[in-house]
């Protein structure tokens, strides 16, 4: 009997959690998501030349200029895969939207813009550098 009760509470935390996962598509996200893919290949066109994180501190002017060669060579192949790992997650992301009923999709696009003000907001306060280093700080102390 306990391992029934524990499956069906498995079960129940599953449904929960793929609603809770609902689709950018039926909120608007994918859209908000593409912007922000365009916005990151941009920042990689705009800095072509920047190395992978450490690598700068280490390689040599030689290595660098061989390991900016690498990078363009894996570049568009990168970008490919990006492009199709975004129309992937849309697709699933419209499967799960239509499990839901329209009143749930509503309740999760509020969700999601609540959520996502609030990480703008964090992103403010955080400008300096500081803010979530501040914010780990003050949730211990309250501990």
């Amino acid at each position: 009997m306990n391992r029934t009760w524990m499956a069906r509470l498995g079960c129940v935390v599953a449904l929960v959690a793929s609603a809770l996962m609902i689709p950018y598509a039926a909120s608007g996200a994918a859209q908000k998501s593409n912007d922000k893919s365009a916005a990151a290949e941009a920042e990689t066109k705009a800095q072509p030349d920047r190395l992978p994180n450490y690598y700068a501190r280490v390689a040599s002017e030689e290595q660098r200029t061989k390991l900016r060669a690498i990078q363009q060579e894996f570049a568009p192949q990168i970008q490919q895969k990006r492009e199709e790992l975004q129309a992937l997650i849309a697709k699933r992301d419209a499967a799960l939207a239509e499990v839901l009923t329209p009143e749930q999709r509503d309740e999760v696009a509020k969700l999601r813009a609540l959520a996502e003000s609030k990480r703008k907001a964090d992103g403010d306060s955080a400008s300096d550098g500081k803010g979530k280093a501040k914010k780990a700080k003050k949730s211990k102390a309250k501990q």
